[in-house]
């Protein structure tokens, strides 16, 4: 009886994680609710709070990342100029996640691919970007080492 409910349990486990894995995947809508750069001389700013007081409306722009790999956003309540800006290169890029790793790949070719490392909490999503192990993507002067970006699920 004892071996028969240690067997359930761990039934029962593996399917609370097999469903947890799968709730947490990247598909759905998202906000960003952060974003630290950490520079080389280990300065950190909070780079997403300057950003939202310079443009408010980036508080409220909704992510989308669909199965496949398509990648969308909607920025109702931004200026004609950032809805121009994000709606020419957010939907034309991709995604493609590995295990951990996260592609973001600009399908016209305007920038190089970036690769992130992604994990999941509750209804959280963060993406860790290192700039040494991606030498291909501009980095202002060489200072910043590391970006860390936090997106909370939209329901």
């Amino acid at each position: 009886m004892k071996k028969l409910k240690i067997y359930v349990l761990s039934a029962v486990f593996l399917l609370v994680t097999i469903q947890t894995t799968f709730s947490q995947g990247i598909t759905g809508k998202w906000k960003k609710s952060g974003q630290t750069t950490v520079y080389v001389n280990g300065k950190k700013t909070d780079s997403w709070t300057s950003l939202v007081k310079l443009q408010p409306c980036y508080a409220n722009i909704v992510y989308s990342f669909i199965a496949g790999g398509k990648m969308d956003e909607n920025a109702a309540g931004c200026s004609e100029t950032v809805k121009k800006m994000l709606t020419s290169a957010v939907p034309k890029s991709n995604w493609k996640l590995s295990g951990n790793q996260l592609t973001i790949t600009a399908s016209d070719g305007s920038i190089p691919p970036a690769v992130y490392e992604i994990s999941f909490s509750g209804n959280s999503m963060t993406w860790y970007f290192n700039y040494a192990a991606n030498p291909a993507i501009p980095n202002i002067k060489a200072r910043a080492q590391s970006m860390t970006i936090v997106y909370e699920r939209v329901k």
